[in-house]
C-alpha cells in the first residue's frame, strides 16, 4: 500500500470514530437516563471518550505518516 492510501484510510476511520463517538455518546445517555442522570451521563461521557480516543490516534497517525516538506526534529 502507498503512504497517501494508509493516510486516506485512517483520515476516513477518524472521521468515522468521531460520528460513532457523537451518536453512541447521545443514545447512551437517553438510554441509560433511567438509571439516573449521574450514571446516564457517566456512561456516556465514557463512550464519547473511548470512540474520541481512537480518533485522535487514527488522526495523529495519519498525521505522522504523511509526507512533510519541513525537517524532522
Amino acid at each position: 500500500m502507498k503512504k497517501d492510501t494508509i493516510t486516506s484510510f485512517l483520515d476516513f476511520f477518524a472521521g468515522l470514530f468521531v460520528g460513532i463517538a457523537l451518536v453512541c455518546g447521545g443514545l447512551c445517555f437517553f438510554l441509560f437516563s433511567d438509571l439516573g442522570l449521574v450514571v446516564a451521563g457517566f456512561f456516556a461521557l465514557f463512550v464519547f471518550g473511548l470512540f474520541v480516543f481512537f480518533a485522535l490516534m487514527a488522526k495523529s497517525m495519519s498525521a505522522l505518516i504523511k509526507e512533510s516538506q519541513r525537517e524532522r526534529i
